[in-house]
């Protein structure tokens, strides 16, 4: 959407070549919030990527400690070039598990209808 409204603008967005990722990928941690911002006097765009809790659902003030931060300041470039990626990875998809319907990684998942069987 941001991307988008760029774009209607007429915003002159520079080739950048996606880079593939380094495997095997280990995350640092689960993926909970995920916020995006505009920086209109930088021109940047800010992702944000917040650790899942039990808890709240809401960005963590940066003054209060909490769950683990992820901060990505990128040019707009390199925003709509992580965003076609981002495309192509998820329209890649994963096979969904046939008894809880989640998602089956590479290495297989801990199916909680099968009661944490490795499927």
């Amino acid at each position: 959407m941001l991307i988008g409204e760029l774009k209607a603008a007429d915003y002159r967005f520079e080739n950048v070549i996606a880079v593939p990722l380094e495997v095997p990928l280990i995350p640092e941690f689960q993926i909970g919030v995920i916020g995006i911002v505009w920086l209109g006097e930088s021109e940047q765009v800010s992702l944000d990527i917040q650790e899942i809790t039990e808890g709240d659902n809401d960005l963590v003030p940066e003054d209060e400690a909490g769950p683990a931060l992820f901060r990505l300041m990128m040019s707009p470039d390199i925003a709509n070039a992580f965003v076609n990626q981002a495309r192509k990875v998820v329209s890649a998809g994963r096979a969904p598990c046939p008894f809880c319907g989640l998602p089956i990684n590479r290495e297989g998942h801990l199916c909680p209808r099968a009661n944490g069987y490795r499927r």
